[in-house]
């Protein structure tokens, strides 16, 4: 079971794809579960996502390494590719789709491939390929606490369709934790972007790629330094991989806590601004949360800026610029405390 979720902004003409997955992996005959699971990939200006068998997946997945098609082909391809693979999902009942959100020249595309026939409580499922055509897509076990959220929120006008990338990026984390409640999803998001700049996937430092050569392809694309397989594995060579895997954990946790600090301003300002409407809170008040919000978008959207370039140098002085502020941080509240502690 799993989250895969999906939007496109801005919706009219996408100039990004932001795509977010749970890292949630469980078991249909013992109910076991793997909360490190990896259901992301980037190949070429693709990213593709998967649920339902992860070893069906993870063979296409290989096949793919160091292929670069627009993603329609890339969806024909998974879909013959699977031919195989078909029935025995069938008998299994293992409904499994593959999605891959791509760049088609100056287009953004999405596609589902459905990988077997199925029948499901919501409806016969048939193996073939599908273009998403609305800019928001959510599907898994996690949807279902995912959609009628947002029903709920659109109709009372919490909800607006993001129209920029910094938005994109806090729907999914917003989406994220609204799925974390179903039992079969967690909330350690992997992320990808899609956009006219190269394709860019990061995963929460305690999911491990399925393979050594994804391992380095990850590292290739995040960092902009090639990574071979074989190379030798000197001492010092391994130091390197260490330090390098510990500056993109870093990176993901900053990125991370800034964003989930966005949707709690979020949270305050909506609040505050509904007790304004019924004259239970001022006005200065409502503008101190909105303001709050503003410099915290601004910090994240740094983050959110070294994400979409790349680069070790990029992301290491994003998180270097949020560390400085968390020492702010911290002085602040030494000083709350140490006020409290006299008063006492």
């Amino acid at each position: 079971m799993t989250n895969i979720f999906a939007v496109a902004v801005p919706a009219e003409k996408p100039q990004y794809i932001f795509c977010a997955a749970d890292s949630q992996a469980t078991s249909s005959r013992d109910f076991t579960k793997d909360s490190k699971a990896q259901k992301m990939v980037q190949r070429g200006n693709n990213i593709l996502m998967d649920t339902g068998s992860a070893a069906a997946a993870q063979i296409v997945y290989e096949k793919l390494l160091g292929m670069d098609l627009p993603p329609q082909a890339m969806a024909e391809f998974i879909l013959k590719e699977t031919e195989d693979l078909a029935k025995k999902l069938e008998e299994s009942h293992a409904t499994s789709a593959i999605f891959v959100c791509g760049k088609n020249n100056d287009n953004l595309e999405m596609y589902v491939v459905e990988l077997s026939n199925e029948q499901t409580p919501e409806g016969p499922i048939t193996r073939g390929i599908d273009q998403v055509k609305q800019p928001i897509f959510s599907r898994g076990s996690g949807s279902r606490h995912v959609i009628p959220a947002l029903a709920r929120d659109y109709e009372k006008g919490f909800f607006i369709q993001p129209k920029t990338p910094l938005e994109a990026l806090a729907l999914c984390f917003g989406v994220g934790a609204k799925a974390d409640t179903d039992m079969a999803v967690n909330e350690k998001l992997q992320l990808g972007i899609v956009s006219k700049t190269p394709t860019r996937l990061i995963l929460p430092p305690s999911v491990t790629n399925y393979s050594t050569p994804e391992c380095n392809h990850y590292y290739t694309n995040l960092t902009g330094h090639r990574f071979d397989a074989s190379d030798k594995l000197t001492k010092q060579r391994e130091d390197e991989l260490i330090t390098i895997s510990r500056c993109l954990d870093d990176f993901y946790l900053a990125l991370e806590t800034e964003m989930h600090r966005l949707l709690s301003t979020d949270i305050r300002s909506n609040q505050a601004h509904s007790k304004f409407k019924i004259g239970e809170a001022d006005v200065d008040r409502y503008l101190a949360h909105v303001k709050d919000r503003q410099e915290t978008a601004k910090r994240a959207q740094y983050l959110l800026d070294a994400f979409i370039k790349g680069g070790l140098k990029a992301m290491n002085d994003a998180t270097r610029a949020f560390y400085k502020n968390q020492e702010e941080i911290f002085k602040i509240a030494e000083q709350i405390t140490s006020l409290a502690e006299q008063k006492t």
